[in-house]
């Protein structure tokens, strides 16, 4: 995020750092404990682990990738992603009443079930 911000807007106004990304990082972390700025919406500098997106930005974000195709090659990372022991429906099996509604709701369709 300091990194977009810095480039963006105020890259000839910011002081500079100079040093390998790690000490960068360790910097921006500093500056952010020191400052708490609300710009900032991570809480841990280059990383969103911890974020959660508010009910409005989930939707919003669905909004823009309605109607858009997924590429073949992310097609093919979900695939393995979710494939074999790493599906989240592995080995359970749907119960009575959740097979009845589902045959109820495809009943009237062209449908080879």
């Amino acid at each position: 995020m300091f990194f977009s911000c810095y480039f963006r807007y105020f890259r000839k106004n910011w002081f500079t750092f100079s040093g390998e990304a790690a000490d960068i990082l360790t910097k921006e972390e500093y500056y952010f404990k020191l400052y708490n700025p609300t710009l900032n919406i991570n809480p841990k500098a280059s990383s969103s682990l911890g974020f959660k997106h508010s009910e409005t930005s989930k939707n919003l974000i669905a909004e823009f990738r309605k109607g858009k195709p997924l590429s073949n090659e992310t097609k093919k990372k979900l695939s393995e992603l979710f494939s074999g022991e790493l599906n989240p429906f592995w080995s359970k099996k749907h119960n009575s009443d959740s097979l009845d509604k589902m045959k109820i709701a495809k009943q009237g369709k062209l449908n080879p079930m």
